[in-house]
């Protein structure tokens, strides 16, 4: 809103221009009453790294510097506010910053500051005077005549936490130690855990801060553990032959006779995956009936054993999903991918192999009680041993030791454990022989963003 001066403000701005704009008498001047601040950027900034020692045993710091130009600053005129809703690096030193300010027809821009005893002061902004934006900074615009202004709050928002940072917590979950087999599945939101306990599958929901125990209204089998899938909001498994689904996993009703699946192993938003006797087989109605999918060579190559089955969303608008199967066979680890293609001119794609190639270097090793996540644009495998996370950036074609993922204290050398991933990026991870269920997230995946606002 645009707001008077003093006259005597006035008075001292007009004799200003008076001065500076002595000429011949054939000099003309445009004066314009009304200004605002158009556009704001940042130039280079300073940045401390915080990193490691060569031997890995220190920490360590390196200082250095980046151009934050590409970091876009919103203006909202209406609510006199200029910010970043992509926040600035962790480590960015806010407190020397060169910002470069633009005001519509030549307004003059001031800062409204605080002086070392705390007091307003008012500061003429210059492109070569460093602003602190340690905390939100006050800024106005005064019009060319000096008769109206504006005033704005600056905000320029850093990231208060490595974004790679990555800790893990975790909870207690009464009787877990004395179950095998563990699978997470992800429903609808909500975080499941199943695992074999005696002659029985159990178990647990996760409320956000801890685990209660499902109470099932029939009984499951030892298998029914590793056969758990979710689709939209269901969660399905294989019993006696039969396919049968659960909306929050104690409740459970039939849903087809399907004696020929060996054992369902995934599922996406529109198809539910098994393994039979020869192949693959697939249904498109939620498991009341299957079909064989097509492979592209011997079904003799497919897991079966630690199978794993990750589905990400490659083209939502044509709903296409990328699909990986990964698991082992005779103690080699086996990758098969999928296009899933659901538009009506699509053709059907049929399952690949990923066959041995000698100039591939970096496939999976070999690792007994694999699982393998979606996670951070690429897949993350964890298995043998458990002392490395293992990062593949393109659908399991290619692995490499990831160090950035530090397993919990105590974890290392486990013999069989079990990992999934909830929709807010939160890694889950148990043992067996263990009541603990440990979580983390790599930092930056947890940041929300907030959304732009642009007003003339």
């Amino acid at each position: 809103m645009t707001k008077k001066l003093s006259s005597l403000f006035i008075m001292v701005l007009t004799l200003l221009s008076m001065s500076s704009c002595l000429g011949t008498s054939e000099d003309k001047t445009t004066y314009y009453d009304d200004t605002a601040i158009t556009a704001f950027s940042l130039g280079t900034l300073n940045l401390t790294k915080k990193t490691k020692t060569k031997d890995g045993l220190r920490d360590s710091t390196i200082k250095t510097t980046y151009n934050a130009n590409s970091y876009q600053f919103n203006i909202d005129q209406v609510n006199h506010l200029i910010y970043n809703t992509d926040s600035l690096p962790y480590g960015t030193d806010a407190a020397h910053v060169l910002a470069t300010i633009t005001s519509k027809n030549s307004g003059t821009v001031i800062l409204m500051l605080k002086n070392t005893s705390g007091k307003d002061s008012l500061v003429y902004y210059n492109t070569k005077d460093s602003i602190n934006f340690t905390q939100p900074v006050k800024m106005r615009v005064y019009n060319m005549v000096g008769s109206a202004y504006r005033d704005y709050t600056v905000k320029v928002n850093v990231h208060k936490e490595n974004g790679n940072e990555f800790t893990w917590n975790s909870n207690s979950v009464s009787g877990l130690e004395l179950t095998t087999d563990q699978k997470f599945v992800n429903n609808n939101g909500n975080m499941f855990l199943f695992a074999v306990n005696g002659s029985s599958t159990v178990g647990y929901k996760y409320d956000g801060s801890q685990w209660s125990a499902l109470n099932f209204n029939t009984s499951l089998n030892t298998s029914a553990a590793q056969n758990l899938v979710s689709q939209n909001g269901s969660m399905y498994t294989l019993q006696n032959g039969n396919v049968i689904r659960s909306i929050d996993g104690e409740n459970w009703n039939n849903v087809s006779s399907a004696a020929s699946l060996i054992r369902l192993i995934g599922a996406t938003p529109k198809c539910l995956y098994a393994l039979t006797t020869n192949g693959i087989s697939i249904s498109r109605d939620n498991g009341a009936t299957w079909v064989k999918d097509s492979i592209d060579t011997d079904a003799s190559k497919l897991p079966d054993a630690d199978i794993n089955f990750i589905c990400q969303e490659y083209n939502k608008a044509r709903s296409i999903y990328s699909i990986v199967l990964v698991g082992n066979k005779n103690n080699k680890t086996v990758v098969w991918s999928k296009a899933e293609e659901n538009n009506n001119t699509a053709n059907a794609q049929p399952w690949t192999f990923y066959t041995e190639d000698e100039n591939n270097r970096k496939i999976l090793p070999y690792l007994s009680g694999l699982q393998v996540i979606a996670y951070d644009g690429g897949l993350l495998a964890i298995g043998g041993n458990m002392s490395k996370f293992y990062y593949s950036p393109d659908n399991g074609l290619t692995w490499t030791v990831d160090s950035n993922y530090p397993f919990p204290e105590g974890f290392n050398g486990s013999s069989s454990a079990a990992m999934g991933r909830n929709d807010k990026n939160i890694i889950f991870l148990t043992k067996t022989g263990s009541a603990q269920v440990y979580t983390a997230r790599r930092a930056r995946l947890g940041w929300e963003i907030s959304p732009k606002v642009f007003t003339e």
